[in-house]
Formats: structure tokens, sequence, C-alpha cells
């Protein structure tokens, strides 16, 4: 058997060293392009809104049978109580939320979240939807007097029910800012 002899001459050093540098600038263009990568994500997602409105959510077929996040003003009823039904046999709670604007400017226009949403609950003018919220923790807002703002998540069905898999409500006497920064500016 032969025995080979590996030498390291000054050639073949070189043509290592040349070998790893050009790694390293190959490691740093894929670093670049991944950080120029993300800062277009954070820029372009920076005007997405957090949530759609109700308004949105009827006017736009293409929105039927996919998730989403809407925003909207609990109706309520005659009396001045949000207008909520819950059935105990199916743990089923069913409500409507009116259209309120998602632009913290439109809002600051009309006074601020919560006379926006005074306003809209018992507005007949504005769009609705009904929300059925099944088997779920039920946050108690949803049973109160004052204008509550719910944020449903879920799915709009063909029957034009929107199916909520998740509920947050919030009440606007309960924080000091009148436009809380919930929503991105567009």
């Amino acid at each position: 058997m032969a025995e080979t002899n590996w030498e390291k001459t000054p050639e073949l050093a070189e043509k290592l060293q040349t070998g790893r540098k050009s790694q390293r600038w190959l490691f740093m263009g894929a670093g670049l392009a991944l950080i120029g990568v993300v800062i277009f994500l954070v820029i372009n997602s920076a005007g997405a809104k957090y949530f759609k409105t109700v308004d949105e959510l009827v006017s736009d077929p293409d929105l039927v049978g996919k998730k989403v996040r809407v925003s909207g003003a609990v109706v309520q009823n005659a009396e001045g109580v949000n207008d909520v039904h819950f059935d105990s046999s199916t743990n089923t709670l069913t409500f409507q939320i009116a259209h309120i604007p998602n632009d913290n400017d439109e809002l600051r226009e009309q006074g601020g979240l919560g006379p926006v949403l005074a306003s809209a609950v018992n507005n007949p003018d504005l769009p609705t939807i009904t929300v059925v919220y099944e088997n779920n923790e039920i946050p108690d807002l949803i049973y109160g007097s004052e204008p509550t703002q719910a944020i449903v998540e879920g799915e709009l069905g063909k029957d034009g029910i929107f199916y909520a898999t998740s509920l947050q409500t919030k009440c606007p006497t309960k924080y000091s800012d009148d436009v809380p920064d919930q929503v991105a500016d567009n």
C-alpha cells in the first residue's frame, strides 16, 4: 500500500485561507439579507389593522369563512343594558355588535372611544352582525349597562352570523385614555 504524504505548502495554505474568507462573506451576506427581510416585514406590517370593522366584514364577501378579528359596540336593548342572551343548556352566548371606526384619528374626531361606543349601541343606522360564542369563558363586562366594545375572533358564516372562538370586552370608562392604542394608524 502506498503511503501518502500531505504537506501544507504556501499555495495550499493560501487556497484554504481564501475558502474561509469566501465562506465568511457568504454567511455575512446571508445574515444581512435576513435582517433586510425582517426590517421589510416590520415596516410593511406597521400599517396592518389589528382588527376589521363590522362594516368591512359585512361588505366583503371574500371574508366569509375566513378567520378574522372584528371589533364593534355591543348593541343595547331599550332599557340601556347590553342585549345579550345566554342559553345555559347549550352554553351559548348570542349578541350583536355595531360598527365603530378602527382608525384612531377618526375616533379622536368623534370625541374618543367612549362617545363613539355610546352613540353606536343604539344607532339603528349602523351595520350590525350577530355573534354566537359557544363553550368558552364569558367576560363579565358583556352583561353591563356601560357601552362596551367587543373584540371577537372567529369566522363569518354563510348565514351572516359570526361564530366567535374568542371574545374580549373593553369598557372605555375603565381606561384613562379616550383612544387606547389598540389599533395601528393607517
